[in-house]
């Protein structure tokens, strides 16, 4: 009996290891442990950990892997798991997978993705953003839009995707469809991409159904919310150029941001800055809120895998907006300010 069980403990050892050579799966992961602090004109707070687990790149915890299946046909998956590495707890309560999960089959004719991933407009405002996805300095295009309030506001869950194939190296279109089950706002967007030298430009229109946007007195009905987003960029050499617009628009609703930002790598080093200005108006016209923020960071790579960063930002308010950054609060029409210092680690 002694040997009986050895030999199944030995088995069992060794099936994961055959699984994951035989299915090609790797284990993949982001660490990223920020001290962020955010002032404004009622109060301030200085913490360790990012609100979305990190401020350079979210923490996550992943599995990917691929399968060759003949005839041109690759199946493909990917996992991936929120973390706040602060604290150890998970980046969302109603979820443990909460970041992406998402199986696909990539043929000559493009790759067909079911899951929950990333929307096509979310990707024009991470890509085109010289911050990223998030950070002090980041993303104000994004979080002065009525987008921000839709649950697919940066992924679909009940999600099916179209990637044109990657043959078509230099054009991709992008479109994607949920069925917003559990959930209102099913989201349907569309993205073309172009790539030319140093030049690349993306796209996306999108539909987020029964819209609404969170206040104080209740939430108000935006109907069928409507966006535009745009994104360009230009490299040449070190020097990269960035361009961002987005306009959105529902029943009683419309918002309107537009950034520009700058990147410059010098050695091991990345520099950046941006200035985005977004908008908030009544359907009529009349504002409702303006908010402007620069910031300035830079990117210091120790190794291929372990980058030291900084970024500061100050924002001004007008017309009664009171929007803030990394946890501060502010009354309306006053100015806010914050900081991210990081260190973020790659495996």
């Amino acid at each position: 009996m002694r040997s009986l069980h050895a030999l199944l403990a030995a088995a069992l050892t060794v099936a994961p290891a055959a699984a994951f050579a035989q299915g090609n799966v790797s284990l993949f992961g982001i660490v990223d442990v920020p001290v962020t602090y955010g002032a404004g004109s009622q109060a301030s707070l200085t913490s360790v950990g990012g609100a979305g687990g990190g401020s350079l790149a979210g923490s996550r915890l992943g599995l990917q892997g691929k399968e060759d299946l003949g005839g041109g046909l690759t199946a493909r998956f990917l996992i991936e798991h929120g973390l706040l590495p602060d604290t150890g707890a998970q980046g969302s309560a109603q979820s443990f997978w909460n970041r992406q999960a998402w199986l696909s089959l990539v043929s000559p004719v493009g790759e067909v993705l079911a899951g929950r991933m990333y929307t096509p407009t979310f990707l024009v405002h991470g890509t085109y953003d010289p911050f990223g996805p998030q950070g002090v300095a980041a993303q104000q295009v994004l979080y002065g839009s009525l987008e921000m309030a839709q649950p697919a506001n940066l992924r679909a869950s009940n999600a099916i995707s179209y990637l044109t194939p990657t043959s078509m190296k230099s054009v991709v279109v992008h479109a994607m469809v949920s069925a917003g089950e559990g959930a209102p706002g099913a989201y349907r967007g569309l993205r073309v991409g172009v790539t030319e030298g140093g030049l690349s430009a993306d796209a996306a229109v999108a539909a987020y159904s029964q819209a609404s946007l969170p206040t104080k007195a209740g939430p108000v009905a935006l109907g069928t919310l409507h966006t535009f987003t745009m994104g360009t960029r230009y490299k040449q050499g070190g020097w990269s150029v960035f361009g961002l617009y987005d306009q959105a628009r529902g029943d009683a609703l419309k918002t309107r941001g537009a950034q520009i930002g700058l990147s410059y790598v010098a050695g091991s080093t990345e520099f950046k800055a941006s200035m985005a200005q977004s908008q908030l108006r009544h359907g009529n016209g009349t504002r409702l809120g303006t908010t402007s923020r620069l910031g300035f960071g830079a990117v210091h790579s120790l190794s291929p895998r372990m980058a030291l960063y900084s970024s500061v930002a100050r924002l001004s308010n007008a017309h009664g907006a009171s929007m803030t950054v990394a946890g501060g609060s502010t009354a309306a029409n006053k100015p806010a300010r914050g900081m991210d210092l990081g260190l973020r680690h790659t495996f």
